[in-house]
């Protein structure tokens, strides 16, 4: 069994007391602790928040074995060619991938 953190990527805009540089120095410490992955969400209606993919980025600048994913991303919002860099880590000399958990209604 494996377990990741989910980190709080609103919170740093809506508070003075937990900064962007709080929420990457948490992301290093998951990692540390053995956590698998470090996880940001996303939402249409819970804003404001640090755009996930972006943020992924830059957890994945300061990780390098816990795997980096987003809970809820806003796929219409998107085109294809905005995944393509975060799909290929090889660009950053990072094996792995990024996960997506996506839901949807039939």
């Amino acid at each position: 069994m494996e377990f990741g953190v989910n980190l709080n990527n609103r919170e740093p805009l809506i508070t003075s007391d937990y900064t962007l540089a709080d929420l990457l120095d948490l992301a290093e410490l998951a990692e540390q602790r053995g956590l698998g992955s470090v996880w940001v969400g996303d939402s249409l209606f819970s804003k404001p928040r640090y755009e996930p993919i972006s943020l992924l980025s830059a957890i994945s600048q300061r990780t390098s074995r816990a795997r980096p994913g987003t809970e809820t991303v806003a796929e219409f919002a998107f085109g294809t060619s905005d995944f393509a860099p975060v799909g290929d880590p090889s660009e950053k000399g990072r094996k792995g991938t990024v996960h997506f958990a996506l839901g949807g209604q039939e």
